[in-house]
């Protein structure tokens, strides 16, 4: 059996997604606006942090949406599911970083003591967020071989079965059920997947191939002898 790696979309953290990046734009016009207005009323007062901004704001209103016409043309494409790869680096995390930090130059413009900290402070976390956060807990998907299948529904939680311990599976309204060798059953849960058809598809077919390798080979049958 090939192994096949499916990523594990799912419907919650979508929506999360998707709010956060409405509140990117959100700070992305307020910065553009502040940079702007800077500009245009105090020309010679602080001419970097305005075009700084500025320039952030604007590449976090573009960034954002890019990112929403990405999502309309990821969800139109039919077979996206089955070839979407890890995503690795959040992008929009990325380009929210230099938005954080001119919010925090603002606060130290105008006096603050430590809320230019905790802005430099949460822009740092949103850069190691962005960059490392797949690779120290890895990203909803499901593995499948011939020898398990392992499916991650979230970043801190993830089923396994070992094909070896599995005698039946059925379908029903939560997911897939593995029914074991010892009586126990196993439930991987799929309501949560955008890609739940996919996901469902691909456990079924491996199955299939397991199960089809399992059965004993048909002898061949031995023509009757002819009677004299």
């Amino acid at each position: 059996m090939t192994p096949q790696v499916i990523p594990f979309e799912s419907k919650r953290l979508s929506n999360l997604q998707r709010s956060g990046a409405f509140q990117h734009l959100g700070v992305g016009v307020i910065l553009a606006e502040a940079g702007l207005s800077q500009l245009s009323r105090h020309p010679g007062e602080d001419v970097a942090l305005a075009l700084f901004s500025l320039t952030s704001g604007a590449i976090l209103i573009i960034a954002v949406i890019v990112e929403i016409r990405h999502w309309r043309a990821h969800r139109k494409d039919a077979h996206h599911q089955a070839a979407a790869p890890a995503r690795g680096i959040n992008w929009m995390d990325v380009i929210a970083v230099p938005s954080l930090i001119a919010e925090g130059w603002h606060k130290h413009h105008r006096g603050a003591h430590y809320l230019p900290y905790v802005y430099f402070g949460l822009a740092a976390f949103t850069l190691l967020r962005a960059l490392l956060i797949d690779r120290l807990i890895g990203s909803p998907r499901v593995e499948i071989d011939d020898r398990r299948l392992f499916i991650r529904t979230s970043p801190f939680r993830s089923r396994v079965a070992a094909w070896a311990d599995v005698v039946g599976l059925a379908r029903s309204a939560r997911g897939v059920e593995l029914q074991l060798a010892n009586g126990s059953r196993v439930l991987f849960d799929l309501r949560d997947a955008v890609n739940r058809d996919v996901v469902e598809q691909a456990i079924t077919a491996s199955w299939t191939a397991i199960e089809a390798a399992r059965l004993p080979p048909v002898p061949p049958v031995q023509p009757s002898p002819v009677m004299p």
